[in-house]
């Protein structure tokens, strides 16, 4: 796998040469934006506009600003800015391991594979952490300094690799403001019974939508100069009566897996 860049993975005073490249890839076509004007149509630039000069800013420069709501802004030259900067760059550091049930799946952000350096020492020791942290199921808990951008991280085993999560603060996860009711039996039942149908294999087909199709045709359309009508889109309506909705879904079910009497076995992912 070709590395991103390099690294240093820290914890103690082990240190070990890895790579870093993003685990998840991105969609990589997108529709662009263009002028639109009759003869044109030409990809448009994104500039920053100054407001007050009404001018197109050539030169920026970093601020804030004080006091809040003032309109007054401190300028912060890069001389400046570097105070804040990490002061050694691309070094992983893990300050900690905890038991991995004890992190809120919520504050996981971005994926990163750790790629083992070629070197058989560096490459040994890596596969010895991932090694333990598995069968103690620990994950390791510090910071990434990615050139000039620090993140808290979770380094997390897999079975082949060791991936780094940048995650966010708890403080910034939401906390809801409802109280539930218990749920009354008849409900209980008639759901655990919808589920016990609904049971399945994960498979592909599951992390995909019809929207690629969608576009696909959109533009085959297009191309071939077929006009396209417009979707009119309609809001979802929920049920009026829960329970019936309820009784409805297990009859549905019931009739499929008649027709379909394959056995479906549960998967823990």
């Amino acid at each position: 796998m070709r590395k991103w860049h390099s690294s240093v993975l820290n914890f103690a005073v082990t240190s070990i040469q890895v790579g870093v490249n993003p685990a998840l890839s991105k969609d990589r076509f997108s529709f662009r934006t263009l002028h639109d004007k009759r003869g044109c149509y030409h990809p448009v630039e994104q500039k920053y506009l100054c407001p007050q000069c009404h001018e197109v800013a050539e030169n920026t420069v970093r601020g804030f600003e004080f006091p809040k709501k003032s309109g007054n802004f401190i300028r912060i030259t890069e001389e400046e800015f570097s105070v804040t900067l990490p002061k050694t760059r691309n070094i992983i550091k893990i300050n900690k391991f905890v038991h991995d049930d004890m992190l809120n799946e919520m504050l996981f952000l971005d994926p990163y594979w750790l790629i083992p350096d070629d070197a058989a020492m560096y490459a040994n020791q890596y596969a010895a952490l991932k090694v333990v942290m598995l069968g103690k199921h620990k994950i390791g808990l510090g910071t990434v300094a990615f050139l000039d951008k620090e993140h808290p991280i979770a380094l997390l085993p897999q079975e082949d690799a060791l991936v780094l999560w940048t995650m966010t603060k708890p403080a910034c996860i939401r906390v809801p403001d409802w109280e539930l009711p218990l749920p009354d039996d008849l409900s209980l039942k008639m759901t655990e019974q919808i589920v016990s149908y609904m049971e399945d294999q994960v498979e592909d087909s599951d992390f995909e939508t019809d929207s690629v199709q969608k576009r696909t045709a959109l533009i085959d359309s297009k191309t071939a100069g077929i006009a396209v009508a417009p979707l009119e889109q309609v809001d979802a309506v929920p049920v009026v009566n829960v329970l019936d909705s309820l009784r409805d879904s297990i009859a549905l079910l019931q009739s499929q897996k008649k027709r379909s009497p394959k056995k479906r076995s549960r998967v823990v992912t």
